[in-house]
């Protein structure tokens, strides 16, 4: 494996620029990849807290509860929660969102359940009335649009500097193969049998 390409292309500041622009390239995506990554999983794991709260506590009511009524804009762009309250024989007796017609999972605890095109984490809590059983909703959608938007804001500043990293590099490159040329003609102009004559100031030691 050669590190300068072949034909018209070898030059340092060609091969500089192949070898490391994968590397640059390579180090945004990972980069990205790992934010959001870890960004889902702080997302996840903050919401299922927020929905067990509010389950539990929807769940130890007496009385049936009568929250009001969400929006479709309030639930999948904001990320409002969906209670669902069911009876003994699983059928719905209240809900905050008509349009989730979500059925009642058979365990309790999380699920993740997809109806009509939409993913919804589920959390199923059994009522302290007997034979109620509460069901809170969220969107699948909205966690991921929220992982994504606080991952972007916080590789912003890679991907920024990274063509910025890639422009001086050029520039450093261009100046190195500048100087080398610079030398290769000052040993032209030399007497063949000397080369005292060479400045040696500021030349690499290769």
């Amino acid at each position: 494996l050669h590190v300068f390409p072949s034909g018209r292309m070898c030059s340092i500041r060609r091969a500089l620029m192949l070898w490391l622009l994968p590397v640059f390239l390579l180090v945004g995506v990972s980069s990205a990849a790992v934010s959001y990554w870890s960004y889902n999983a702080m997302v996840t794991e903050f919401m299922d807290q927020q929905m067990q709260q509010l389950g539990q506590s929807v769940a130890a009511q007496d009385e049936l509860p009568a929250p009001r009524p969400q929006t479709a804009e309030r639930v999948f762009r904001h990320g409002a929660y969906v209670i669902q309250v069911f009876d003994r024989d699983a059928r719905q007796i209240s809900t905050t969102f008509d349009m989730a017609s979500v059925a009642l999972q058979a365990t309790a605890g999380f699920h993740t359940v997809e109806q009509a095109g939409a993913r919804w984490r589920v959390f199923v809590a059994p009522s302290a009335v007997a034979g109620r059983t509460v069901q809170i909703l969220h969107s699948d959608a909205f966690r991921v649009h929220l992982a994504a938007g606080r991952a972007g804001a916080a590789i912003a500043p890679v991907l920024i500097l990274i063509p910025l990293a890639m422009l001086v590099l050029w520039g450093v490159a261009r100046a190195m193969s500048r100087a080398v040329q610079d030398i290769g003609g000052q040993a032209v102009l030399q007497d063949e049998h000397s080369i005292r004559e060479l400045p040696m100031d500021h030349v690499p030691q290769e």
